[in-house]
């Protein structure tokens, strides 16, 4: 797990769920999170998700709140410098919240990458021959396949905000809300889906969370909303 990091978060987090309540207050600073990470590049769900954020937020004193800044920035900082890990999703797990919520467990991480080793192949060969290749995890939990599969695409030397797509969905709104905030701090493009993949249902665009980097002008010429359909 993230190193000094992971426990430098640990140590902040445990401030406020001490007091409020460990699953209560992940759910909230997830939400947060993902809600500043989609208000800065979708205006269709701005004044949604504004709201929803706000409506979170507001539970906490200033302090508290500055907490919440302050854990959003670590794992940035976490991520940009060490992006092969899964950090949301071991710290999910090492505070105990997947068994309190839905006897969720997680792939570890190093086992997540060498099942994405061994199903991936040569991703860079497949970009040169089609121009682009999709990922898709239609249960992807905090996100570790596809973040395993995203570094053996940047080992490849490509470039994961142009030439690959990841497609993420999950039934349970708060793993897939900790997906999104990763692949958008990793420079991921695509999007993560809030729905039961089994049931093959429409997902609206309430439940449709893009990521920034699909916003990148190479994605925009191709239409972002054709490349979703089409997925």
């Amino acid at each position: 797990m993230g190193g000094n990091r992971a426990k430098e978060f640990i140590s902040l987090y445990n401030k406020i769920g001490a007091r409020r309540g460990y699953s209560e207050v992940w759910s909230d600073l997830m939400l947060v999170i993902a809600c500043s990470i989609s208000n800065t590049v979708d205006a269709t769900q701005l004044e949604q998700r504004f709201k929803r954020a706000k409506n979170a937020a507001d539970k906490y004193s200033d302090d508290e709140q500055k907490i919440f800044l302050q854990l959003m920035g670590i794992i940035r900082n976490e991520l940009s410098e060490n992006p092969d890990q899964d950090f949301l999703g071991d710290i999910y797990m090492e505070l105990g919240l997947g068994k309190k919520s839905n006897a969720q467990f997680f792939t570890p991480y190093n086992v997540s990458k060498m099942m994405a080793m061994m199903s991936f192949g040569n991703p860079a060969e497949e970009i040169k021959q089609r121009g682009m290749v999709t990922i898709n995890d239609s249960c992807c939990g905090a996100g570790a396949m596809l973040i395993a599969a995203a570094n053996i695409c940047i080992e490849q030397g490509v470039d994961i905000g142009r030439d690959v797509l990841f497609v993420a969905q999950d039934i349970d709104p708060l793993v897939a809300m900790m997906c999104y905030i990763q692949l958008s701090m990793l420079r991921c493009a695509g999007y993560v889906l809030v729905g039961d993949s089994l049931r093959n249902e429409p997902v609206g665009p309430e439940n449709t969370w893009l990521l920034p980097s699909l916003f990148r002008q190479d994605w925009v010429d191709l239409g972002v909303m054709q490349l979703k359909d089409a997925a």
